[in-house]
């Protein structure tokens, strides 16, 4: 039997909460081997990768380009989940950012390489979607943008 990466994390946060639960020893916690922990060149994996387009200013081709490149390294990598960082306009470039690099995220999805992506703007518990995305990579209930309706950023789950 092959299991994928974000089962094996399922597993071992469900592991960790029953291991906190009344009854249980608080002493026990469970965690990913280390090959489940790490890339193949012993860097540590992360269930949620957040990616800053809007901080060198660059064009729209080349935020695109980029962002379609981390996309297909962080499947690659096990990542579950990436906060884009497209900004929502008030510097100029930031304008010109934020509608392409949705745009491409949402042909990314109909391409089958993201499952769900979340406008800032809707990035919070209420949405199904974000449930969805914190319910995959719980990593995410840290987010300081979930419950912030922040329009310079774009929650992308990958599949």
């Amino acid at each position: 039997m092959i299991l994928r990466v974000s089962e094996v994390r399922r597993c071992v946060s469900a592991c960790n909460e029953l291991a906190g639960s009344p009854g249980t020893p608080p002493s026990r916690s469970f965690e990913l081997p280390f090959f489940l922990r790490h890339n193949a060149f012993g860097s540590l994996m992360t269930a949620f990768k957040t990616l800053n387009l809007e901080a060198d200013l660059p064009t729209v081709d080349e935020a695109r380009r980029r962002l379609i490149d981390e996309l297909r390294q962080a499947k690659q990598s096990g990542v579950l989940a990436i906060k884009v960082i497209h900004g929502y306009g008030s510097t100029g470039k930031g304008g010109a950012l934020r509608p392409a690099l949705r745009k491409s995220l949402l042909l990314r999805k109909k391409e089958g390489l993201v499952s769900r992506v979340i406008f800032g703007e809707k990035w919070n518990v209420f949405e199904e979607d974000a449930r969805y995305a914190i319910e995959r990579c719980p990593e995410l209930r840290s987010d300081r943008d979930l419950n912030h309706s922040n329009e310079g950023i774009t929650i992308a789950v990958l599949v």
